[in-house]
């Protein structure tokens, strides 16, 4: 996810970041710059039709032999790296500054991590799967459910870029799953943490030093989860320990249902 486009300023209200969308001065970010809001009958619109196309992908898998699911899940990852360069073009051609381009958001990370799970074998497979299933997935689903780039028009191709690149984020682990590539286990919750410790720190620094907002470090997407963490622990706690204990929630929710999963199962194999 790249578009994080709003800052927050004391009275409330919401001004568009002059980095992020050059030449345009807004003053009223809530009547001027969204198209649409979250769960508007557009946007459900949208989540109905996506839901539509992987349960037809999903059905499709579910008959495939595993060379085929391997063959079908190279192809997703390397469909989204080229759409992001698609997008990059077309937001370059839009005059963005390249400093809000870079790939640093969890959805754009989780491209490379994607790859490294189609592309591998073995342990390194694993790792990459898992990191996948428990980490992009969910903020992937969380973008969808919580766009912030719905001050663009629904069809723009910008727009209809991303819906199908974070599609493709939640549809490759979803097959993972299904097709027992990722063999989830709790043991397991040291891979998501790893990736987490490597890439917070430095993307800390890049915000910092470019005045950027990945990974939403600096600030959340109005009326999501995030804002909710940021108003509850306000701005001086909002990353330690607001979005840690966020993080160790979802992981933690995650990795027990994985586990009532796999004991329901081991029960009916009784």
């Amino acid at each position: 996810m790249f578009f994080c486009p709003s800052i927050q300023v004391k009275d409330g209200n919401f001004i568009p970041n002059k980095l992020f969308i050059p030449r345009i001065v807004i003053k009223n970010y809530n009547l001027a710059m969204i198209y649409y809001e979250h769960w508007s009958k557009e946007h459900i619109m949208v989540l109905v039709i996506i839901l539509t196309v992987m349960s037809g992908a999903l059905f499709t898998v579910s008959k495939s032999t595993d060379k085929r699911v391997t063959v079908i899940l190279r192809c997703l990852a390397v469909s989204h790296f080229v759409l992001e360069i698609v997008q990059d073009i077309l937001l370059v051609r839009e005059q963005y500054d390249p400093y809000w381009m870079l790939p640093l958001h969890l959805c754009n990370l989780g491209i490379f991590v994607n790859l490294a799970s189609a592309f591998s074998k073995g342990k390194a497979r694993a790792i990459f799967s898992e990191i996948s299933v428990m980490l992009i997935m969910p903020g992937a689903l969380g973008a969808l459910l919580f766009p912030d780039w719905n001050y663009r028009p629904l069809l723009s191709p910008v727009s209809i870029i991303i819906y199908v690149t974070h599609t493709i984020l939640v549809l490759i682990p979803i097959i993972m799953i299904i097709r027992k590539i990722c063999d989830i286990r709790f043991s397991h919750v040291i891979y998501p943490l790893i990736f987490m410790i490597l890439i917070v720190p430095p993307i800390y620094l890049v915000n910092t030093k470019l005045n950027t907002n990945y990974l939403f470090l600096r600030f959340p997407v109005d009326n999501s989860p995030l804002s909710f963490v940021y108003d509850t622990f306000t701005p001086k706690y909002y990353i330690m320990p607001g979005l840690l204990i966020l993080l160790l929630g979802v992981l933690t929710a995650e990795y027990l249902i994985a586990y009532l999963i796999r004991k329901v199962i081991s029960l009916k194999q009784r």
